[in-house]
């Protein structure tokens, strides 16, 4: 048996709730069993692909080694700036990740 989050709550007389993956998608119930009734009937459009474009939440696992470069991308980023940016070829961290950014719209430009 597969089993799914959802979050769901009473307003107005109403039962509403949505899937945890699919905070998009909301339907309601005149009781808690009629929603999770209509929840079970959306939950099958949503992962049957009867409904196009649908946007799904999920997770993604990202080492600290993705937000470090070696030092010879770092010397062409440096080469192709101004004087003014105050961070060149230094690893790219969380806290100079900004700078990095204006560095390389700077270059796009």
């Amino acid at each position: 048996m597969q089993t799914v989050k959802y979050v769901y709550w009473e307003e107005e007389g109403a039962w509403l709730g949505y899937f945890q993956d699919f905070p998009d998608y909301w339907t309601q119930g005149e009781t808690l069993e009629d929603l999770k009734e209509h929840l079970r009937d959306l939950y099958a459009d949503l992962s049957g692909g009867q409904l196009p474009g649908i946007r799904k939440v999920d997770e993604l696992v990202i080492s600290r080694s993705a937000w470090t470069m070696s030092a010879k991308p770092l010397e062409r980023l440096s080469r192709r700036t101004s004087s003014t940016t105050s961070c060149r070829l230094i690893p790219l961290e969380m806290p100079c990740i900004w700078r990095w950014l204006r560095i390389i719209d700077a270059i796009f430009r």
